[in-house]
C-alpha cells in the first residue's frame, strides 16, 4: 500500500516501509543515528543496544559475494558504537545502516536520491553501508558551523584525580553562550520540575597539582566539532541515460536552478576568470578557444558541495572579501527549535498512535481509554535538530515537482517542516511516541493545512 502523504508513523521505520510498495517515493533526506551516544545520553542507543543482544549467537547469514549480510529480522537496529569506537562496534553500525537503507533502497524510485546526515567519526560506516545496500555514492556535502562544543576530557586534571590530588583554584570562567541559567545536575523540586541554577556562569580556574598534571597542562582529548558530512547518495539509474531515466520516473537529476546561490554585481564569474576582456576570444589550458560570453548575474552561483552556517560564512567573506559562492545557513534558535511546542502540556496525540496508548516513554504519560496524552515539559527536547532552512535547501535539491520526500528518522519534524515551507509532499518514519508530539507541534505551528493522519 502506498505511504499516506504528510503523515508520520510511529514505529521502527524498517518495520514501516516493509509495507510499501517498490518505486514509491521520490528522495529520501534523513538525519539517522550517528552510532554515538551524546555525554551518556540514550538518544543514539536504546534500541540499538537492545536488538544487538538478541542478535547474540544467531547465526548470519551469507550473501553471493562472501560478505555477511545481516538479517533485518535479526537487527531492525544494531550496537551503534555507543562511544566505543572499536571495529566490532563500527562494524555493527554499518550493517545497522545497511539494514534500513536498504528498505529505504527498495521503495525509491530509480535514479532517486538520498541525502544523510553523519558524524565525523562514523561517516565512513554509514557511507559503506549505504553503498553495500545498492547505492552508488555520488559525492559528500560538508555541513560547515562554527558554534560547535568541544566535548573534550582534560588530561591534566584527569591525572590529578587519578593521584588524588586536589586543584587550586586561581580564577573563576564564563564560558561563551553560558549566560543563561541551567540544570547542571537534573535536579528537580518535589513537584519533579527541573530547578534550574546559574552556577554554571561561573566555573572555577584550577591549577595543576601534580608534577605529572602540570607536564601535560593544555593536553585533551578532542577537537572542536565544526562539520557535519552528509552522504549524497543516487540509487542506480534504471534507463541507459540520466535524461531517459527522468523522462520515465523523474528522479536521477540534481535541481541545480533551484539551488543556485545569489550573486552579487562585482562578483567573479561562476570559474573566477573575467570573460568581458576586450579580446572576442579567449585561451583554455588546453589551448583551445571558446567564445567570451559575459556572465548573467541573474541565474546566480552554482551549488556547491560545502553548507556554512552564518558564523563561518562571516569568517570567510572577512578573508576573501565576499564568498557569495556557498549557501549560508545558521543553526537552529531556540525559538526555531520550539515553535509550537508551548502547546504541548495538554496535547492529545494524534489518533493513529492510540496504540501506543498504554506505552510509558520519557515525559509522556498515556491517559487510559481516552487517548489523551500529557507532555510534562515544554520545548523541544530531541538532541540534534538541524535548522529549517538547510533541510528545505536540501529538499528541493533532489525532490522532483510533485515528488514526495521521505525521512525514516523524522525526529522533531524538522525534515517535514521544510518540505512544507516548499508545498512538498511528505513522509516520515519516528520510533519515539514524545518525539512525534513535538513533531506534530512544530508541523502544526508552522502550516495549518498539514494532514498528520
Amino acid at each position: 500500500m502506498m505511504p499516506e502523504l504528510n503523515r508520520i508513523y510511529l514505529g521502527d521505520c524498517i518495520e514501516t516501509m516493509k509495507s510499501w510498495p517498490d518505486n514509491s517515493v521520490d528522495a529520501v533526506v534523513t538525519d539517522p543515528p550517528y552510532g554515538i551516544r551524546f555525554m551518556g545520553k540514550a538518544w543514539d542507543g536504546a534500541d540499538i543496544d537492545r536488538q544487538a543482544q538478541k542478535r547474540k549467537g544467531q547465526k548470519q547469514t551469507l550473501a553471493k559475494d562472501g560478505r555477511i549480510r545481516p538479517n533485518p529480522r535479526q537487527c531492525k537496529s544494531e550496537a551503534a558504537g555507543t562511544y566505543d569506537l572499536t571495529p566490532k562496534a563500527m562494524r555493527n553500525f554499518q550493517m545497522w545502516t545497511e539494514v534500513w537503507a536498504r528498505e529505504a533502497f527498495r521503495v525509491l524510485k530509480p535514479g532517486g536520491h538520498l541525502l544523510s546526515f553523519a558524524s565525523a567519526r562514523t561517516y565512513h560506516r554509514m557511507a559503506c553501508g549505504i553503498e553495500d545496500a545498492g547505492f552508488e555514492i555520488r559525492d559528500q556535502i560538508q555541513w560547515i558551523f562554527g558554534s560547535g562544543f568541544p566535548k573534550s576530557q582534560n588530561i591534566s586534571k584527569m591525572m590529578d584525580k587519578m593521584a588524588g590530588a586536589k586543584r587550586a583554584v586561581v580564577g573563576r570562567y564564563q564560558p561563551p553562550g553560558m549566560d543563561k541559567p541551567w540544570n547542571l545536575n537534573n535536579a528537580k523540586d518535589e513537584r519533579g520540575v527541573e530547578v534550574f541554577s546559574s552556577s554554571r556562569n561561573n566555573l572555577d580556574v584550577t591549577a595543576p597539582a601534580t608534577d605529572d598534571a602540570k607536564t601535560w597542562d593544555g593536553w585533551g582529548t578532542a577537537l572542536k566539532p565544526a562539520s557535519e558530512p552528509i552522504c549524497v547518495a543516487r540509487k542506480p539509474l534504471s534507463e541507459k541515460t540520466v535524461a531517459a531515466n527522468v523522462m520515465k520516473w523523474g528522479t536521477g537529476a540534481l535541481n541545480i536552478a533551484a539551488c543556485r546561490l545569489n550573486r552579487k554585481d562585482g562578483d567573479r564569474t561562476e570559474y573566477g576568470r573575467d570573460r568581458t576582456l576586450p579580446d572576442p576570444k579567449i585561451s583554455n589550458s588546453l589551448g583551445k578557444f571558446k567564445e567570451n560570453t559575459p556572465y548573467d548575474s541573474t541565474i546566480g552561483r552554482w551549488p556547491a558541495n560545502v553548507i556554512l552556517d552564518e558564523e563561518a560564512g562571516r569568517l570567510l567573506d572577512e578573508q576573501n572579501g565576499g564568498a557569495s559562492c556557498f549557501f549560508y545557513c545558521a543553526k537552529p534558535s531556540t525559538a526555531e527549535r520550539e515553535r509550537g511546542t508551548e502547546e504541548l502540556e495538554r496535547k492529545p496525540l494524534a489518533q493513529g498512535n492510540q496504540a501506543q496508548a498504554e506505552v510509558k516513554r520519557g515525559n509522556l504519560e498515556h491517559g487510559g481509554n481516552s487517548g489523551m496524552n500529557t507532555v510534562k515539559m515544554r520545548g523541544n527536547i530531541h538532541p540534534t535538530v538541524k535548522p529549517v532552512d538547510l533541510m528545505a535547501y536540501l529538499i528541493k535539491l533532489v525532490t522532483p515537482p510533485g515528488g514526495i520526500v521521505l525521512d525514516p528518522f523524522l525526529g522533531s519534524g524538522t525534515t517535514a517542516i521544510g518540505a512544507e515551507k516548499l508545498m512538498t509532499k511528505w513522509v516520515g518514519c519516528e520510533m519515539s511516541a514524545e518525539y512525534v508530539a513535538i513533531a506534530e507541534a512544530r508541523i502544526a505551528a508552522e502550516t495549518a493545512q498539514v494532514k498528520l493522519f
